[in-house]
């Protein structure tokens, strides 16, 4: 399934904490007191900070969220890092050096790194965390990160032993690393700082799931207790050779269901730093007594995900423009300024003013802007291909502060088109994630992301490519386009800055242009089209397709993307072009052009048992309906792509 994910606004944010995030305000002091109320030399106090309850067990490659991934920082330390202002520092790596087109690159390890374990920290300690992150029998959610490394395909295939390896990786020695890449890819050095890419040690893979639970890391920190629903304790590691200084004496990391509990705590002077404001807060905050704000940009940003599979809003032409509709519906202006009190700033495309790829001037860019008048007129549009009935939800969860914010975007939405929209309340962040990593939520839902290093490939990459999607990373609405695909291998081919930045934007272009492109409807005319089947053979059928004779529009070229029956996927094989089709058509004195012809292999015992519709006839038999639904591309005349999809009902008579 595909989905389109709608930007908001990126997130200010305090940049000076590591993976710390929107807004940080603490508490102003030189030093801390004990439970005893003795003062605390800094070095050694226990600071508390805000969290929430991490999803899943503290496994580096198997933690797409915040809660968990604020903690794994801390207790892992990679090949290299950044400082907050975006300088790479090596840290287990003494070097990192490609070959000439960037598509291998040998790792040197400097000596003397271990695991708070006493095991050293060597080539295989990356090499193995890697193959194990990337072999699908090991289902981690930032699986897709090795997608660039030669050898991952090869470990997606549901077969493989669970100890396979990926064949790109080479361990020279102890110290000696050769990473083989799929294609080119200039940023990878810079991919290398993501928590995915973090070490293990060896004890790790005896039961992964415990080695979460209690991990052990070669970070600055080291991990101290966690109470689940409570708090996570980590405390400094005294043998931690990199660039983070640590000047305290631990993190306590303490679960909030509710900011403004947090805040309250802050004020109080029981919690040392909140990292977010509560919308309650944000026109008070920087003149409240006995706190330090801070509020600098930051890489942060929230939107919300509408996944295709929800009625209305499939990859086609109603689906795209509902899309359309809602993100011109929302006034995220007005949002920034009411809500936040001008705290956030308003998304112009799909990464963050921080990182240099980012433009205010992208093609599509207008699907982002307010304007209720084209929201409306798109809407009706959508309409006429299918009403719309029901309502639209956005679910979020209730230990955030993200009730404000969405309510006030269901209210416009609701408002502009005139149906009902509302927030859909989830009790905790593990709650909403857990829906959305098992593909069970039926509704939109908010979105996040938080900027691993300086680069708009780590918004791309892990949130749209189709490597990310099917629960191997953070693309959760399964988004998968082979044309953004290939513009973003392309970008990250290039060794040339200037023309990475150009391709990378270009890539965002197709983002913008997939939401539905105000120009690529308008002046375009939807083909009309009819197909005939030709032969039903038990797990067999075959279709051909061409133009309706007098249709007002038709297409040069026609390919089917997709097809499925009662929603099972099927194989296809296209096996005549355009123009065979055309000839045969002419044989038998129609000249409308043709398609073409296709052959479809499918399950009938299991597409007829997923049949939720019937047809009885006049004798009163009952028959499963074959609900044949097809996703096509197809090229017009003036060379414009059209995205369509169809679906025609079938039964077989015995």
């Amino acid at each position: 399934m595909k989905l389109r994910i709608t930007p908001l606004f990126p997130v200010k944010r305090f940049a000076a904490m590591a993976a710390a995030c929107v807004m940080l305000v603490s508490v102003a002091a030189c030093g801390s007191k004990s439970d005893s109320g003795a003062t605390v030399n800094p070095g050694e106090a226990i600071i508390s900070v805000n969290n929430t309850e991490p999803q899943s067990p503290l496994v580096p490659a198997d933690t797409n969220e915040m809660g968990g991934g604020k903690v794994i920082r801390y207790l892992f330390e990679g090949l290299v890092s950044y400082d907050v202002n975006g300088k790479q520092h090596l840290e287990v790596a003494k070097s990192i050096t490609p070959n000439d087109d960037a598509s291998q690159f040998t790792i040197v390890i400097n000596d003397g790194w271990k695991f708070t374990n006493g095991e050293a920290v060597t080539a295989s300690s990356f090499a193995d965390a890697w193959s194990y992150a990337a072999n699908v029998k090991h289902a981690m959610k930032q699986a897709s990160r090795m997608s660039i490394i030669k050898g991952y395909d090869e470990l997606q295939d549901p077969n493989v032993s669970d100890d396979a390896k990926l064949s790109g990786l080479e361990v020279k020695d102890d110290h000696t690393l050769v990473v083989t890449l799929n294609h080119s890819d200039s940023v990878f050095p810079v991919q290398l700082a993501h928590q995915s890419f973090f070490p293990l040690p060896s004890v790790a893979y005896k039961d992964i799931k415990a080695f979460g639970k209690n991990p052990i890391g070669n970070g600055p920190y080291k991990l101290k207790s966690w109470d689940v629903s409570k708090s996570i304790t980590v405390v400094k590691n005294p043998d931690y050779k990199g660039s983070r200084t640590v000047k305290n004496g631990g993190i306590e990391f303490r679960v909030y269901t509710d900011e403004d509990s947090a805040y309250a705590d802050v004020l109080a002077g029981n919690l040392d730093v909140l990292d977010a404001v509560p919308p309650s807060a944000v026109k008070t905050f920087r003149t409240a007594k006995n706190v330090t704000a801070y509020s600098q940009a930051g890489s942060t940003y929230q939107g919300f995900v509408i996944p295709e599979r929800l009625d209305h809003f499939g990859f086609d032409e109603e689906g795209q423009l509902r899309r359309q509709a809602i993100s011109m519906a929302i006034n995220r202006k007005q949002i920034v300024d009411k809500v936040f009190s001008n705290t956030k700033t308003v998304a112009t495309d799909f990464t963050s003013p921080l990182v240099p790829e980012y433009s205010k001037d992208l093609k599509g860019a207008a699907n982002l802007e307010y304007n209720p008048e084209e929201a409306k007129k798109l809407w009706a549009q959508a309409n006429k291909v299918s009403p719309w009935s029901g309502d639209f939800k956005i679910a979020y969860n209730a230990d955030g502060s993200h009730k404000a914010w969405v309510d006030a975007v269901a209210n416009q939405i609701k408002n502009t088109l005139g149906i009902n929209a509302e927030g859909d309340s989830y009790p905790t962040f593990s709650d909403i994630r857990d829906r959305v990593t098992d593909r069970t939520i039926a509704t939109a839902f908010r979105s996040g992301w938080m900027l691993d290093y300086p680069s708009a490939e780590d918004y791309l990459t892990p949130l749209y490519s189709s490597a990310s999607a099917d629960g191997h990373g953070s693309n959760d609405g399964d988004y998968k386009s082979p044309k953004f695909d290939q513009e973003l291998a392309d970008a990250l081919s290039q060794t040339d800055e200037s023309k990475r930045t150009a391709a990378l934007q270009e890539a965002q272009e197709t983002l913008l242009q997939d939401l539905l492109d105000s120009g690529a409807i308008s002046g375009s005319t939807v083909v009309i089209w009819d197909y005939a089947p030709l032969l039903f053979d038990e797990d067999f059928a075959s279709f051909l397709f061409y133009p309706v004779d007098g249709s007002p529009a038709s297409f040069t070229s026609f390919k089917l993307d997709k097809v499925t029956v009662n929603g099972l996927s099927c194989q296809t094989l296209q096996v005549t072009t355009p123009e065979e089709v055309s000839a045969y058509l002419a044989s038998i004195g129609y000249d409308a052009g043709g398609f073409g012809y296709v052959e479809i292999t499918y399950d009938e015992d299991k597409a007829q048992a997923a049949a939720t519709e019937h047809y009885t006839d006049e004798n009163g038999k009952n028959y499963p309906l074959l609900a044949f639904s097809f996703t096509y591309t197809a090229t017009q005349a003036d060379g414009s792509q059209v995205k369509g999809s169809f679906t025609d009902n079938y039964y077989l008579d015995e």
